[in-house]
């Protein structure tokens, strides 16, 4: 894919508003979302001055910060169980559950990103 001749300005600075284009940059949302979200992965390689703002935007990857400010209704959690090669998944109200599971049962989480990056 070609990359575009002119950059927008405001994909230098990085924030909440503009987060999710960045982090894309050079394929625009609508091509996301209709080429590739929940069909295949994505991998963007890019400068990496940009990752501190990027890290910034996401609360510094605070875990606690990031599940408190989840705009998500539930945070969904797999974990593994005692059968060797298992997993088994939930959704929870509460992040201070989904941050336990994830410290001390080694599970994964899944949840959206705040209000404040989805305006």
């Amino acid at each position: 894919m070609p990359l575009p001749s002119v950059i927008s300005d405001s994909l230098f600075t990085i924030e909440p508003s503009n987060l999710f284009q960045a982090l894309i940059y050079p394929i625009t949302p609508q091509r996301f979302f209709r080429d590739i979200y929940t069909k295949k992965a994505l991998v963007i390689r890019s400068n990496v001055a940009r990752l501190p703002e990027v890290k910034e935007a996401l609360f510094n990857l605070k875990l606690k910060k990031m599940l408190k400010e989840t705009a998500s209704e539930e945070v969904h959690v797999w974990q593994p169980t005692k059968s060797k090669g298992k997993i088994t998944s939930f959704g929870t109200h509460h992040w201070d559950e989904a941050y336990d599971a994830h410290k001390e049962k080694r599970a994964s989480l899944y949840f959206g990103c705040s209000l404040e990056m989805r305006t």
